[in-house]
């Protein structure tokens, strides 16, 4: 199957959104971990654990979570998301046989909210409208924010996997 990474460079209201492939090293490694923990801080702040306690949990969860993706997704690629050259965000994506999978999307909280995340999505679709495939991915119930996003963008809920939902979108005909 024709794999094309989304191009990506949008002025918006902002700044000039982009993405690049992800090249690992360091200081991305530290980012992706900056990104991952600041998006459960308000869940990790309710957890009656020590701050150490608390840090640990989010090292054993990252690495967990980025071991999964590598055993479950071995074809997956992963996209920064940047606003003027910084990066705010990434998105991670498999094209498989039935579907384009967007396996994780995720933007620093303070890019949440600005229309950035509709702007990498809606050019991440043109990948499965090109290749005439719909595209799917998960979203845990309490996320309403997101679920809004994607709803939008004209996802549509086809079944629940507790505490999860699958989210599909097909290109209008």
């Amino acid at each position: 199957m024709n794999v094309v990474r989304p191009k990506l460079k949008i002025r918006t209201p902002h700044g000039t959104v982009g993405l690049r492939p992800a090249v690992g090293g360091p200081a991305e490694e530290a980012f992706l971990y900056l990104l991952f923990a600041s998006n459960r801080a308000v869940e990790m702040a309710l957890m009656p654990i020590s701050a150490n306690d608390r840090e640990f949990l989010l090292q054993v969860q990252f690495r967990s979570m980025n071991e999964t993706y590598r055993q479950n997704f071995p074809a997956a690629r992963s996209d920064i998301v940047e606003l003027d050259r910084w990066a705010i965000g990434r998105i991670v994506s498999e094209v498989q046989a039935d579907c384009v999978y967007f396996i994780d999307f995720a933007l620093l909280p303070q890019a949440q909210g600005l229309g950035i995340g509709t702007t990498v999505l809606a050019a991440a679709l043109e990948e499965p409208r090109r290749l005439g495939l719909p595209a799917r991915l998960r979203s845990f119930h309490h996320h309403r924010a997101a679920q809004r996003l994607y709803r939008n963008l004209g996802f549509r809920m086809v079944a629940e996997e507790p505490p999860q939902i699958l989210l599909e979108w097909r290109a209008r005909r």
